[in-house]
């Protein structure tokens, strides 16, 4: 019976230490809810302040986020946020990105990201988790032009090239009577002659 107390008191201590490191980081995204459409990339960013009065180390991460499709990166927390925050330190700036690709389905995707560290380099636990929304919403529609335009674009093509195709083959056959003739024709240094 000492045994269960021992342990059960050990494994208090352990949980209140816990508490007490993740409770030393305010972790906020900054918006959590991003609307885009297939085939784009979104970034999320983060507030991150230390409010304990010790120094916080902050080492890893992880995510998870569900759909086809869809992919976390989370480098630029790996390559943006530091090492470690000092008592009252904060810090924000931009932590991942989701790369939605094209097959992505239109909807609602919620997903989580997790900031591992604690009092040393080497320490994992649980410093925050926060949920994030995604919103894969349709391509906005190209509007068709009015019908007006399109008859107008029409009469041009109908009228306008014709136009322009006879023009240019008489310049051609013009050029061509020019060189079969045995007439001079005057070069750069006789158009200069007064």
């Amino acid at each position: 019976m000492k045994a269960i107390g021992l342990t059960a008191s050990v494994i208090l201590a352990l949980l209140t230490t816990i508490g007490t490191t993740h409770a030393q980081l305010l972790f906020n995204l900054t918006p959590d809810t991003r609307a885009t459409q297939a085939g784009s990339m979104v970034t999320f960013s983060a507030a991150l302040e230390n409010v304990g009065a010790t120094e916080l180390f902050l080492n890893g991460d992880s995510f998870d986020l569900v759909g086809a499709d869809l992919t976390v990166d989370d480098t630029k927390f790996l390559l943006n946020a530091p090492l470690s925050l000092l008592p009252g330190q904060l810090w924000a700036g931009d932590i991942f990105d989701v790369q939605v690709g094209a097959q992505a389905r239109t909807g609602s995707y919620t997903g989580s990201f997790t900031i591992f560290g604690g009092a040393n380099t080497i320490a994992q636990e649980n410093l925050g988790i926060r949920t994030f929304s995604l919103l894969v919403q349709e391509p906005a529609a190209i509007p068709e032009p009015p019908s007006f335009l399109m008859v107008v674009g029409d009469l041009s093509t109908w009228f306008i090239v014709p136009c322009l195709s006879r023009k240019i083959r008489r310049g051609k056959n013009a050029w061509a009577m020019i060189q079969q003739s045995n007439v001079p024709y005057p070069t750069h240094s006789a158009c200069n002659k007064e």
